[in-house]
């Protein structure tokens, strides 16, 4: 949910293989035995990486594809789903990051949104969608004191911070409007977003749909 804000995704979609595969629970297979398309991305995405280990599951119509890519020295996490009706490529590939391989671009968003903490090893995070078939590029942190999450774009234009709260911690004028237009709401998690300064709410709600709210109390369906 907190990725939808700036319009992340995290999947694969690629050509096929057979059904009767569908009972079989994770196993390690040969490099050689996965599809070739996503080889191909693989290949297109890392052209110096070799990938050391492949593990494949079925669940109903989908084959789920864990792989681990060695690369400059770095051992890099790759996960994708293989629809078996086919699809077009998408998924996700995380590389360790050095802090003083972070992009300038990037490091000076990071400084700028968060000039009280300091520049971190990161996750590049290389995601390919339907919609992005060549590759969106975001550098990540996990940070401490206190927990956040931030994700910043590539070319730095978009840094987004994501921190856990608590109901309680909302402002008075969105649990108001809570209680008037969503009092049937259960809520599982509430994070507090600010995506290049701009503050807003997001809650996951159990069993309905997650909503947006912003600080002075609108609230909306969040966009699936």
């Amino acid at each position: 949910m907190r990725r939808n804000l700036i319009g992340l995704a995290l999947a694969v979609v690629l050509a096929a293989a057979a059904p009767a595969r569908a009972q079989e629970d994770r196993i390690n297979i040969p490099v050689a035995d996965l599809p070739q398309p996503l080889l191909s991305l693989v290949k297109k995405l890392l052209p110096e990486g070799s990938i050391t280990e492949a593990t494949r599951e079925v669940k109903k119509n989908e084959e789920q594809y864990r792989l681990r890519i060695f690369v400059s020295g770095k051992i890099v996490a790759a996960e994708f789903d293989v629809e078996l009706n086919g699809g077009s490529p998408e998924g996700s590939i995380e590389v360790p990051v050095a802090a003083s391989d972070v992009p300038k671009a990037v490091a000076d968003a990071f400084q700028k949104a968060l000039p009280e903490a300091t520049l971190a090893k990161a996750r590049k995070v290389i995601t390919i969608d339907e919609n992005r078939p060549e590759g969106h590029t975001t550098f990540e942190w996990k940070l401490k004191d206190p927990k956040r999450e931030v994700i910043i774009t590539s070319d730095g234009a978009t840094a987004a911070i994501y921190q856990q709260i608590k109901e309680s911690e909302l402002p008075q004028v969105v649990r108001d409007s809570l209680s008037r237009d969503h009092s049937g709401a259960k809520i599982k998690r509430i994070d507090r977003a600010v995506v290049n300064g701009a503050v807003s709410f997001a809650l996951d709600i159990s069993g309905g749909d997650d909503l947006i709210a912003t600080p002075d109390g609108k609230i909306s369906v969040e966009d699936q």
